[in-house]
C-alpha cells in the first residue's frame, strides 16, 4: 500500500478507513488509520492540519479498537486524539463510554460532561450521561439531563423514557421523596409515557413503566392494561405475564398469578425474580387451602358443638319443664295430704255430743257397757 504523503491524502485515507470500518471491516480500517499514525507521529514538527489529520486517525482508531472489544487500546487512542486536539467532543464522549463498560462510572461521567462542556447541544451525551446517572442511583441528575435532552431538537422519546424511569424510582424511594410528592412523581412519570406512546406507539418500555406506576397508584385496570399491551407486543418476552402475575398475586387472585409466572418462566426459565416470586405465591396457595381446611375444621367442630349444646339444651328445657311439673303436682299432693282428715286425729270439742268415729281397726272397738237396771225393780 502506498503510503499518503499530504493532507489531502490523509484524508482520502480516513475516508477509505471509514468506509471499511461502517462496513464492519474494523481490522482493515485499523491498519489504514495506523498507517497515518505511524507517518504524521514520527515527523518532528507537525502542522495544524497534521495534528487535526493525527487527531482524526487516533480517533478513529479507538472506535476501531472500541469494536474489536480491546478499551484499553480504545482509550489510550481517544486520550491521544484529545492530547492532539483537546475541545473534540466525540473523543471524549467514545472514551467516556469505554469508562463506562469498564464500571469506571466517575471518569465516564467526567468524560461526558467534558464532551457536553465542548459541545452543548451532545444529545448523545446527555443521554448517556442520564442512563449513568440512572445506574449510580442519581435519580435527579438524570431528570436534569433528560430535561436538557428535551430541550434540544429534534424530540428524542428516549429522554422521556429515561425520565419517566428516574420519576418512577424518585416515587418508590422513600428516603428521598416523602409520601406525599410519592404519587406526583409516578404521575410525572405516566405523563412521559404517554409522550413517549405519542412519539413511539409500540415502545414496550413506556407501557411498563406506566403499567407499574398505576399498579403503584392502585389503578388496577389501567395498570393491567398497559400490561396486556406489553404481552400483545412482545407475547416471547415474558415481561408482561410477571406483571400480570403481579397484580393477580396482589389481590389475593393466587392461582391465576401462578398460571402468569408460569408462563412467564417458559419464555424466561432462568429468571430468578420470577421463580422467586412463583414460589412464594405457591406457598402462599398452599397455606391460604391449609388456613381454609383449617377454618373448615373449626367451622364444623364450631357446628358440631353448638348442635350438641342445642341439643343438651333442650334436654335440660325439658328436664326444668319435667321438674316444674313434678313440684306442681307436690305441691298439689302437699295441699291434698294437708286437707285430708284421715291422716290428724282431731280433738274433740264438745265431749257432751259424743265420741266422734276415729277410723280404727274393728278387733279393738270397745264394747258397749249394759244399760244399769232400775234399782225399783
Amino acid at each position: 500500500m502506498k503510503r499518503p504523503t499530504s493532507g489531502s491524502a490523509f484524508r482520502a485515507t480516513i475516508k477509505s478507513g471509514i468506509a471499511l470500518y461502517n462496513q464492519g471491516k474494523y481490522l482493515d480500517a485499523r491498519k489504514l488509520f495506523n498507517s497515518i499514525v505511524l507517518i504524521l507521529s514520527s515527523k518532528k514538527k507537525l502542522s495544524e492540519d497534521d495534528t487535526e489529520i493525527l487527531s482524526d486517525a487516533y480517533y478513529h482508531l479507538g472506535l476501531c479498537y472500541e469494536k474489536l472489544n480491546k478499551p484499553i487500546e480504545a482509550i489510550n487512542n481517544f486520550s491521544s486524539a484529545i492530547k492532539y486536539v483537546p475541545l473534540d467532543a466525540d473523543a471524549y464522549y467514545h472514551r467516556a463510554v469505554v469508562y463506562a463498560r469498564l464500571g469506571l462510572m466517575p471518569s465516564a461521567i467526567d468524560d461526558y460532561s467534558l464532551a457536553i462542556r465542548n459541545n452543548p447541544d451532545y444529545t448523545e451525551a446527555y443521554l448517556d450521561r442520564g442512563l449513568l446517572y440512572f445506574t449510580i442511583n442519581d435519580f435527579k441528575s438524570a431528570i436534569a439531563d433528560a430535561t436538557k435532552g428535551l430541550e434540544i431538537p429534534p424530540l428524542n422519546a428516549h429522554f422521556y423514557i429515561l425520565r419517566a424511569m428516574s420519576y418512577e424510582m424518585l416515587g418508590m424511594n422513600s428516603a428521598e421523596t416523602v409520601s406525599t410528592n410519592r404519587s406526583g412523581a409516578n404521575e410525572q412519570a405516566i405523563a412521559d409515557c404517554n409522550e413517549t406512546i405519542k412519539l413511539s406507539p409500540n415502545e414496550t418500555t413506556a407501557y411498563t413503566i406506566r403499567g407499574r406506576c398505576y399498579a403503584i397508584l392502585g389503578d388496577t385496570n389501567q395498570a393491567m392494561a398497559d400490561f396486556n399491551k406489553l404481552v400483545e407486543l412482545e407475547p416471547e418476552s415474558g415481561d408482561g405475564y410477571f406483571y400480570r402475575g403481579m397484580l393477580y398475586a396482589r389481590d389475593g387472585q393466587l392461582k391465576q398469578a401462578i398460571a402468569e409466572f408460569r408462563q412467564s418462566l417458559k419464555l424466561k426459565p432462568r429468571d430468578a425474580t420470577v421463580m422467586d416470586f412463583l414460589a412464594r405465591a405457591e406457598k402462599e396457595l398452599l397455606i391460604e387451602a391449609a388456613v381454609e381446611e383449617i377454618e373448615k375444621a373449626i367451622s364444623e367442630a364450631k357446628s358440631e358443638k353448638k348442635s350438641l349444646r342445642d341439643k343438651q339444651a333442650d334436654e335440660i328445657t325439658d328436664l326444668r319443664k319435667e321438674i316444674e311439673h313434678l313440684k306442681d303436682k307436690l305441691k298439689l299432693v302437699l295441699e291434698i295430704v294437708r286437707q285430708r282428715p284421715e291422716y290428724s286425729i282431731p280433738l274433740p270439742t264438745r265431749p257432751e255430743t259424743g265420741i266422734f268415729k276415729i277410723p280404727i281397726r274393728p278387733d279393738i272397738i270397745m264394747p258397749i257397757p249394759d244399760r244399769p237396771k232400775d234399782s225399783r225393780g
